[in-house]
């Protein structure tokens, strides 16, 4: 099974949540997205294929962001390049290409790196990962705003997007292409209040499966 799950700009969160499940046949996955405005819209997808079992799961926390039609741009290198410990420099990278390509032939200022919604982001891959969820809210009751705040980071305008895939779901261009197929998770990537960023990706899923764990949280000093 898999799924995708978020949250709001932390001063405006309002959230209801409904889930939705689905059996694990082939490949399949979710999605949900918890808009600004307090609904949460959930949306479920399958398709089958011949191979064995592949999850993906992704969330966003979603802010409101500008569109344009898509330019033409050269594939980022690494985009399908599978995590592995000993890559996930190489995987941090094609993200970090992947998102400021969309954002910058649609003229939206690419998000510069930020050392401390790097270190939250990070720090929360990795323990979706050792402490088995998936969600913007760990089990110790920290949260988006506390995370980033803790790693000091000043903006209260904040953002995240988070998920999980395996086998070819889970290499960098699936999980972008993933979230740019959702029209939430797409506003909060091409959000042009959003200038900082940081992203992290942890080995293995948040229910103890192979694959990849993936963050990006984003921000803006207002």
């Amino acid at each position: 099974m898999a799924g995708f799950e978020p949250t709001t700009p932390a001063s405006q969160t309002r959230c209801s949540t409904k889930l939705s499940y689905i059996p694990c046949i082939a490949e399949r996955y979710a999605l949900a997205l918890t808009r600004a405005d307090g609904r949460t819209i959930r949306q479920v997808r399958s398709r089958a294929r011949s191979h064995s079992l592949v999850g993906l799961l992704v969330a966003s926390l979603l802010a409101f962001g500008a569109g344009a039609a898509p330019a033409s741009a050269a594939p980022c290198k690494y985009r399908d390049l599978k995590p592995r410990s000993s890559n996930l420099v190489k995987i941090r990278s094609a993200v970090r290409c992947l998102i400021n390509r969309e954002r910058t032939k649609r003229g939206v200022p690419a998000l510069k790196n930020s050392s401390a919604l790097g270190k939250a982001a990070a720090s929360h891959s990795k323990n979706m990962v050792s402490e088995g969820f998936f969600g913007h809210n760990a089990p110790d009751g920290s949260t988006l705003q506390s995370r980033i705040s803790a790693a000091g980071y000043p903006g209260t305008y904040t953002g995240e997007n988070i998920a999980w895939g395996s086998g070819s779901l889970g290499t960098p261009g699936k999980i972008v292409s993933r979230w740019m197929s959702s029209s939430g998770h797409k506003r909060n990537i091409l959000d042009a209040t959003f200038r900082d960023w940081g992203v992290g990706v942890a080995i293995g899923g948040p229910q103890g499966e192979s694959g990849a764990t993936y963050t990006t949280t984003f921000g803006a000093t207002q």
